[in-house]
């Protein structure tokens, strides 16, 4: 389906009705156009949408998904970690709420911050927050390269998390794979 609104919260809803509350873990990985009210989605014919940082809190918060990984690649993307921090929530965001991310185009497979976080960092035998600060190195280094203005990855890890990320993360691989 298109990348609207009311699709994001017709798979978040019907994820929320197959979700174990006390096993599961909510991953989202999310990657669009931002802006410093939310992220916008092209919704077909009918125009484009956005989900505010509000509005994706208030839709976790009402089907009960304490338990997540929110990965959100976008312009100004850091204005979702605030409502979306909690002691059992990991967040993780491409920019500062008042910057923007670089490497979104049509000929790019991957923007920077795609890139370093999920096809670089985390496909090391890594902890989570190891793969992430990885991540933030890397692009503060594309980006001084390139004379860009600092995007300023954001991350929040709440105090809650380890609880549920350490038995995942001792199932990962043992071996790194190669980037694509």
């Amino acid at each position: 389906p298109m990348g609207s609104p009311a699709n994001f919260e017709a798979a978040l809803a019907r994820i929320a009705e197959v979700m174990d509350e006390q096993e599961d873990v909510l991953v989202l990985y999310t990657t669009s156009h931002g802006a410093p009210f939310g992220v916008v989605y092209n919704d077909g014919n009918e125009g484009f949408g956005a989900i505010s940082p509000r509005r994706l809190a208030a839709l976790l918060r009402a089907h009960g998904i304490e338990r997540r990984l929110l990965i959100i690649s976008a312009c100004y993307s850091g204005v979702f970690v605030p409502p979306l921090s909690g002691p059992q929530s990991a967040v993780v965001s491409a920019a500062a709420s008042d910057r923007s991310s670089f490497g979104c185009a049509a000929e790019n497979d991957w923007t920077f911050f795609g890139d370093a976080l999920v096809n670089r960092a985390l496909r090391k035998p890594q902890p989570l927050e190891t793969a992430v600060n990885a991540a933030i190195a890397e692009i503060a280094a594309w980006e001084t390269r390139g004379r860009l203005k600092p995007s300023l990855p954001q991350q929040s890890i709440g105090v809650e998390v380890q609880a549920w990320l350490k038995p995942l993360e001792a199932r990962m691989p043992k071996v790194a794979t190669p980037p694509v």
